[in-house]
C-alpha cells in the first residue's frame, strides 16, 4: 500500500472515530451541552489536529446525522432481506427497539431528543435531523402500501406507530423506567396482531 493511501485510510478512520465519539456525546449530553473540546478530549485527538477534520461543531452534527441515516437505512435493508411479509417486517422493526430500552430510559430517544433540542434555536439543523424520522415514517408507510389493502391510510397508520413509540420513550425516560417502554411496545405489537393484521 502506498504512503498516500495509508494516510488517506488513517484520515478516514480518524474522521469516523470523531463522528462516532460526537454521536455518543450528543446523545448522552445533548448537542448544546457538548463542546468542541469535549469531543476532542473524548476522541483522544489534540485540538490542533482536530480542526484538520472539522471546523465547527455544526459540521460534525451534519456528519453524525448522515451516519444515523445510513445506520437506519442498513437496518431497514437488513429487514427487507429477511423476505418477510409487510406486517412481519413492521413487527420485527418494533420488537428490535426493545434492545435499546436501557438507553431510552436513561437518555431518551437519540433522534427525538436532538430534534427537540435543535428545534428551539437551530431550525436549519433541526430540519436535517428530521430526515431521520422521515426515513422511518416512509418505510413504515411503504409496508402498509405493499400490503395492497390499506394504501389510502398508510401514512396515518405509520404515524400512529411512530407516535406511540416516541411517546413510550418519553415516558420511559421521564420515569427512568424501561418497563414502561417494553409494556407499550408489547401493546403496540398486540395492536398490530389484532387490528393491523387485517390491513397489513
Amino acid at each position: 500500500m502506498q504512503k498516500g493511501q495509508k494516510m488517506y485510510n488513517k484520515g478516514t478512520a480518524t474522521r469516523t472515530h470523531i463522528i462516532n465519539t460526537a454521536n455518543n456525546l450528543f446523545y448522552h449530553q445533548g448537542f448544546n451541552q457538548t463542546s468542541f473540546t469535549d469531543i476532542a478530549q473524548s476522541a483522544g485527538i489534540p485540538k490542533g489536529n482536530f480542526y484538520h477534520y472539522f471546523k465547527t461543531k455544526e459540521e460534525i452534527l451534519e456528519d453524525v446525522i448522515q451516519q444515523r441515516i445510513k445506520n437506519i437505512e442498513n437496518q431497514l435493508s437488513n429487514i427487507e432481506e429477511l423476505n418477510l411479509q409487510p406486517a412481519d417486517r413492521i413487527r420485527f422493526f418494533i420488537s428490535a427497539l426493545k434492545n435499546s430500552k436501557n438507553g431510552f430510559a436513561q437518555y431518551g430517544c437519540p433522534i427525538g431528543s436532538i430534534i427537540t433540542e435543535l428545534g428551539k434555536t437551530q431550525l436549519a439543523l433541526k430540519k436535517k435531523s428530521k430526515k431521520i424520522l422521515e426515513l422511518i415514517h416512509n418505510w413504515l408507510s411503504l409496508q402498509f402500501q405493499q400490503s395492497g389493502k390499506h394504501k389510502a391510510t398508510a401514512n396515518t397508520l405509520s404515524r400512529h406507530i411512530m407516535v406511540r413509540i416516541q411517546g413510550a420513550i418519553v415516558i420511559a425516560h421521564a420515569y427512568e423506567d424501561k418497563s414502561c417502554f417494553t409494556e407499550e411496545i408489547d401493546q403496540l405489537l398486540e395492536w398490530i396482531d389484532n387490528e393491523a393484521s387485517s390491513t397489513v
